[in-house]
């Protein structure tokens, strides 16, 4: 265990130790000596920690060179994206992503309208129905599996709201929103940056790239989310593009 304090004096410190059980379960301490061991730290990545210069570990290791770190670059990835995707450019994506998760949970939060998509499946001799998946726990990837999902069950569910949004301002709501010529667009939009950060996940962790080194991959995917900006001509000319093929 490591904990980074600051005494009376106002003076950082950085102490080690060692936690442990002994046979009768007695809860033991024992404080360590950093030049007498070979240490291992493990980091999430926060920059005071991993700075290449002045971070705290590459200080110890100038000190200590026997030190072993470990970096969680996945913890700074995720917060590269999520800066990405929070940027104030890309608000109609965020506000279709949140769409498409309130109406994910729409359907897997009630039985009763999850019930209903596999009756309208049933109903249209379709095969069974793709099973919803809201985001997942990992939060660099997330909403991969959601974009990936709504897309495909959107007719049933455009059937199913059709069907009760009179009676049902909730449903209203969802209907009108998918029914907006440009939702379609945003999906498809989702998927392609979804995909993205998925592989440049599975790179950082296949061959332990540092994030330092990625910077262009990273900026590729936030000029990517860029052109949905508002009045951008990028925008204006995939969204022609995509209702020509949808003409077609």
């Amino acid at each position: 265990m490591f904990d980074e304090s600051k005494d009376v004096s106002n003076i950082e410190q950085f102490g080690a130790m060692v936690r442990m059980k002994d046979d009768q379960g007695n809860v033991l301490v024992l404080f360590l000596d950093l030049q007498d061991l070979q240490i291992e730290v493990t980091i999430d990545g926060t920059a005071s920690f991993t700075g290449r210069k002045n971070g705290m570990i590459q200080k110890l290791c100038d000190e200590f060179p026997w030190i072993l770190p470990f970096y969680s670059c996945n913890h700074r990835l995720q917060l590269a994206l999520q800066e990405a995707t929070n940027d104030s450019n890309n608000l109609n994506l965020k506000k279709v992503l949140g769409s498409t998760e309130d109406i994910c949970s729409y359907y897997q939060g009630n039985v009763k309208r999850h019930e209903a998509l596999k009756q309208i499946h049933k109903i249209n001799d379709e095969e069974d129905m793709i099973e919803l998946q809201g985001p997942s726990v990992v939060r660099w990837s997330m909403y991969l599996q959601l974009v990936n999902s709504i897309p495909r069950e959107l007719p049933s569910i455009r059937y199913h709201l059709e069907s009760v949004k009179d009676h049902n301002p909730i449903a209203n709501g969802y209907f009108l929103i998918i029914n907006k010529k440009d939702f379609i667009f945003h999906l498809v939009i989702l998927q392609t940056v979804q995909s993205i950060i998925e592989l440049t996940v599975k790179i950082f962790q296949q061959h332990c790239i540092d994030l330092s080194e990625s910077i262009p991959r990273i900026q590729t995917l936030k000029d990517r989310l860029a052109i949905l900006e508002k009045d951008d001509i990028t925008s204006k000319e995939y969204m022609e593009e995509f209702e020509d093929d949808q003409n077609e």
